[in-house]
């Protein structure tokens, strides 16, 4: 199919970032190394087959190299109030910004999901009671740092960094890298690495013993059965997180594609040729992608949320599977 009656052209990766393709302007993004000849393997660029630096790989960098210019500087900030054994105040509206936004994965999110199992609820509390900030009347009050605070940071830098790809498809000439299924599988497998880790430091050999349920019935039947949940149990843990890639990637790449759709409409001046009729078409058809842009910022702050809430779960049912 042409590239040009191909709606999703703009909208995936690609091995060269073009600009006003009407003039020629683009830009080929070099291959990295090549590939056997295979219609499964890399992109067909116009070099032949290959694994190329893409548009959206160029895209990631530049969303990292602006976390870290915005993020970086509050962080040190912060790091340094803090160890001076003063509480940090944020000045601005950038870091008031932050601050409220780590403050609402920390404890909206982490803390209320990642808990650590009690059996003495006299001595820590009911179980899901929230930890006040100054650690007063909450749960693990005499056992120091909450257990979730451990993976804010790791949660915090994916809502982040999802945030900024999913907002950068907006910009001109720009795309979503999250609007392919290769970032957000990469995501998921960050989350499903992290929790496999904490799991094993947390609870050693018997984090496999999650994945085998309890049957009491004779041996000939208990291990057949126990068995066959064990493989249920992995391909259910392996399908979650699949579809926290799906669910991320099916988001992006619809918003954007019906932008495509919608932008498409103005060049259709071959095909109406009645020229009040083309104007009124490509008039509804811009209001509609505003309007579309303005739903796809809301979303990209869902998405990232949603994304971000789903990796704490996945990861607490991993770490705590008895909670």
């Amino acid at each position: 199919m042409a590239a040009e009656h191909d709606i999703f052209h703009h909208v995936r990766d690609s091995a060269v970032w073009e600009f006003f393709s009407s003039l020629g302007w683009e830009l080929k993004l070099p291959k990295l190394f090549d590939v056997p000849h295979s219609p499964f393997l890399g992109l067909d660029g116009p070099q032949g087959y290959g694994v190329y630096f893409t548009k959206f790989m160029a895209l990631e960098a530049i969303v990292v190299f602006a976390l870290l210019i915005l993020l970086w500087p509050i962080g040190r900030r912060a790091r340094g109030v803090t160890a001076g054994g003063q509480p940090w105040v944020p000045r601005g509206a950038l870091a008031n910004f932050v601050e409220a936004v780590l403050l609402f994965i920390r404890d909206e999110i982490a803390r209320e999901v990642i808990q650590k199992p009690h059996h003495d609820d006299e001595a820590h509390g009911e179980p899901g009671q929230k930890l006040d900030q100054k650690g007063g009347s909450g749960e693990h009050t005499s056992e120091g740092p909450h257990p979730a605070d451990r993976f804010v940071p790791y949660l915090a830098t994916a809502f982040w960094f999802i945030l900024f790809c999913n907002l950068i498809g907006l910009v001109p000439f720009g795309g979503s890298p999250t609007g392919a299924l290769g970032c957000t599988a990469a995501l998921a497998l960050c989350t499903l690495g992290l929790g496999f880790y904490a799991a094993a430091r947390e609870n050693g050999v018997e984090l496999f013993g999650a994945f085998i349920p309890s049957i009491e019935s004779p041996l000939p039947i208990r291990l057949p059965l126990q068995g066959m949940m064990f493989v249920i149990e992995v391909i259910g843990l392996l399908i979650r997180h699949g579809v926290l890639a799906v669910r991320l990637f099916a988001n992006m790449m619809g918003g954007h594609t019906v932008l495509s759709v919608l932008l498409g409409f103005v060049v259709m001046e071959k095909v109406l040729a009645n020229t009040v009729l083309w104007a009124l078409v490509s008039a509804g058809s811009v209001l509609g992608a505003v309007g579309v842009s303005l739903l796809e910022v809301l979303v990209a702050f869902i998405q990232a949320y949603i994304f971000t809430f789903l990796s704490a779960i996945y990861i607490g049912m991993l770490v705590y599977p008895e909670h």
